[in-house]
């Protein structure tokens, strides 16, 4: 047959012509390199090793079936799950027993144990700034009638807040001066958003509410105010490596920002720490230098779906499997 193509001239003519198509030329051979990959993706991907030698004697699992009883002596004869053997004292503890397992060593329909991921064994500590919120109600003439945390916003104490002139400390935008006005007009109005400026060089975000008709006109305007630099700022972390050592923790909590802790705040900062190393803690609210933060304690899990890890060069998907195994099964079954 291949004598017989070799001695077609038309056939020559016409392979040639193929040849010099270099686009379908390496298509052809990236085709059938892919097509002889597929024809043994078993010996590349696959949760069965190659070879196992165990207590002197040879064993080819990915070619023949072989009962758990074998490698455990447990009595059950159904097929092995051979990564949760490769990792039991009979294999662990003696170099003579060993598995080769394929280049990817998962099934495409494997689930992945959680405790055979490496994480990394430690807490960071991470403080967010919380931006101020507060309130005022201001009559006609902006002096303050009421307010509720607001002192912040004016550099004053709350005692010394009410009947001061609020334009005295805020410089209002247009917008948020029409919007006051109509409503003191008892006119409706929409919400509104708008960026003050306080006079300490800090902006602010005011805000008013809807506002509809009523019998008789307001005698006062509720405005809320948002700090805006907080947002901006990049949250503090420390990292707490383990083992938990309290005496260790304590002094790094004296570091920086953290010096200010109160004697509570930072024994419920290592409390959670603490805990933290050994399961879920909700996060706290702290309040340091008169600015309240957000401490929250972080601690790598496995929760699929997971991001590359060694071993897992892909990541894992959501149902615990290998993604690389899963997509390098797919794609040669297209081939096979």
């Amino acid at each position: 047959m291949r004598l017989q193509f070799l001695n077609n001239p038309i056939a020559r003519k016409r392979f040639q012509y193929f040849r010099e198509m270099k686009r379908a030329y390496f298509s052809l051979w990236i085709l059938l390199i892919l097509y002889l990959i597929s024809l043994c993706a078993e010996v590349i991907c696959n949760n069965t090793p190659l070879f196992v030698r165990f207590e002197e004697r040879s064993f080819f699992p990915i070619f023949k079936f072989y009962p758990e009883d074998i490698f455990a002596g447990n009595g059950i004869h159904t097929r092995p799950d051979y990564h949760k053997i490769n990792n039991t004292p009979a294999f662990r503890d003696h170099p003579g027993n060993f598995m080769v397992f394929p280049p990817i060593p998962y099934g495409p329909f494997e689930s992945i144990r959680p405790e055979s991921i490496e994480l990394s064994d430690q807490v960071t500590l991470k403080l967010t700034q919380v931006p101020m919120i507060g309130t005022v109600n201001i009559r006609e003439d902006y002096s303050i009638a009421r307010f509720a945390q607001f002192a912040y916003f004016i550099g004053k104490k709350d005692e010394e807040i009410k009947n001061l002139i609020l334009s005295d400390y805020i410089d209002f935008p247009g917008e948020i001066k029409q919007a006051v006005t109509s409503r003191f007009a008892n006119q409706k109005a929409l919400s509104i958003f708008s960026k003050g400026s306080r006079r300490d060089n800090g902006d602010v975000v005011i805000s008013l509410s809807t506002f509809l008709p009523r019998k008789k006109s307001p005698k006062t305007v509720r405005l809320m105010f948002r700090e805006v630099n907080a947002e901006g700022q990049n949250p503090l972390e420390i990292v707490f490596p383990g083992p938990f050592d309290r005496l260790t923790e304590n002094n790094r909590l004296n570091e920086g920002l953290l010096s200010d802790l109160s004697g509570q705040d930072r024994k419920r900062i290592t409390g959670n720490i603490q805990h933290r190393f050994s399961g879920p803690v909700d996060d706290i609210l702290l309040s340091i230098g008169n600015i309240n933060y957000t401490a929250s304690f972080i601690k790598e899990e496995v929760r699929f779906p997971f991001g590359p890890v060694k071993g897992h060069l892909m990541g894992i998907d959501g149902a615990g499997r290998d993604v690389l195994a899963r997509h390098f099964c797919l794609l040669t079954s297209h081939f096979s």
